[in-house]
């Protein structure tokens, strides 16, 4: 009963995490140190460091887009344009940010981070803000298997049978005008064998 109610607790606790589809992804930031006086050294440090965590931040969330959509070649033109808006708009993609390393070291700032991402809500936002098509590329597209199976008997492995060739037809509409045809040899057969 005790086990229970701890695990009640844990569910209640953390939700998003339960019901997210999450990807793991890391980010590396590098940012130079502003030239101050040594007083003014660990200020400028802090802030190297937090600007460098965006960059890190923001280099996690584009490898994430690349994951969650493709590459900057299938997002084509609008690349730049939709992997800033994602960036500006991932707070809500995150679930759980690991700072891996953060040293200034010769003038620079480095910060490697690893990000808990939704990838659910990020499809969310492609679609619903951006108006990014996931499934453009399958699009009017049709796949077509010819499976073998034997006529009598059973084949030896009859769930997963040979695929003897596989066609992609880029058009939906020479499928259907092949399917009416078929239809229409077979109405034309079945009125010759009624004479």
């Amino acid at each position: 009963m005790r086990f229970l109610a701890v695990l009640c607790a844990v569910a209640l606790a953390c939700p998003v995490a339960i019901h997210a589809e999450a990807i793991t992804v890391s980010g590396k930031g590098e940012v130079p140190v502003a030239q101050v006086t040594k007083k003014d050294l660990p200020s400028a440090n802090h802030r190297a460091l937090a600007a460098a965590q965006g960059v890190a931040r923001a280099d996690a969330i584009t490898q994430a887009l690349f994951q969650v959509y493709g590459n900057r070649t299938r997002l084509g033109k609008r690349a730049d344009g939709v992997i800033r808006s994602t960036v500006d708009h991932s707070a809500s993609m995150i679930l759980e940010t690991q700072v891996r390393t953060a040293d200034v070291r010769e003038g620079k700032a480095t910060v490697e981070v690893v990000l808990l991402v939704d990838a659910k809500a990020m499809r969310e936002y492609l679609q619903n803000s951006l108006d990014i098509s996931l499934t453009a590329d399958a699009e009017n597209k049709l796949r077509i298997y010819v499976l073998s199976y034997t006529i009598e008997g059973m084949d030896v492995d009859r769930a997963v049978p040979q695929v003897l060739k596989e066609e992609v037809t880029e058009d939906q509409k020479n499928v259907h005008s092949a399917a009416q045809a078929s239809s229409e040899v077979k109405a034309s057969a079945e009125s010759n064998a009624a004479r």
